[in-house]
C-alpha cells in the first residue's frame, strides 16, 4: 500500500510536470500569436508599398495622357485660328475684289 506521503509526492510531481507543460504550451501559443502579428504587419506594409507604387504609376500615365490631350487640343485650336484668319483674309480680298 502506498503511503499518503508518496501519493502527495507523486501528485505534486505530476502537477509540476503539468505546470511546466502548460507553461510551455502557453509560451508557444504566445510566440505563435506574435509571429502572426509580425507576418500580418509585414504583409500589410508590402501590400501598402505595392499599392502606392501602382497608384504613382497610374498618376504618371494619367498625367501623360492629359498632357497629350491638352497638346492636341492646343494644336487644333491653333490650326483652327489660323484657318479662320486665312478665310477672313480670303473673303475680305474677294469682297474687296468685287468692289473694285
Amino acid at each position: 500500500m502506498i503511503s499518503r506521503y508518496k501519493m502527495i509526492n507523486k501528485f505534486l510531481f505530476f502537477a509540476k510536470i503539468i505546470g511546466r507543460l502548460s507553461s510551455k504550451i502557453f509560451d508557444n501559443l504566445r510566440r505563435q500569436a506574435a509571429a502572426v502579428k509580425i507576418q500580418k504587419n509585414a504583409r500589410r506594409l508590402h501590400s501598402r508599398k505595392s499599392y502606392k507604387n501602382l497608384h504613382v504609376a497610374a498618376l504618371v500615365v494619367q498625367t501623360g495622357l492629359r498632357a497629350m490631350a491638352a497638346h492636341k487640343q492646343f494644336r487644333f485650336r491653333k490650326q483652327t485660328k489660323a484657318a479662320t484668319t486665312i478665310q477672313v483674309y480670303i473673303s475680305v480680298g474677294i469682297y474687296i475684289g468685287q468692289l473694285i
